[in-house]
């Protein structure tokens, strides 16, 4: 239990510093969606292309199924 209680304690004091520039902070968020769509996109547009109908016998919904469960263990990573 006083282990929560530190890592909140840091967490909030992590946070109080990433705000203080409210900028930055919006600046990275965005910076994130960025990159999160340009992936979506390069995946479909690569799938769905002609020249392309799957990647080793891999779907288009295979793909982004792939895609999308290697980015939930890098937002864990990035909210610890």
């Amino acid at each position: 239990m006083r282990s929560i209680a530190i890592y909140s304690a840091y967490f909030a004091q992590f946070l109080k510093a990433r705000l203080a520039y409210k900028v930055d902070f919006i600046g990275s968020i965005l910076a994130n969606v960025l990159v999160t769509v340009s992936g979506l996109l390069f995946i479909v547009f690569l799938i769905d292309g002609d020249a392309v109908g799957s990647l080793g016998g891999w779907s288009r919904d295979e793909v982004l199924f792939i895609y999308g469960y290697s980015m939930i263990s890098m937002a864990v990573f990035g909210m610890l």
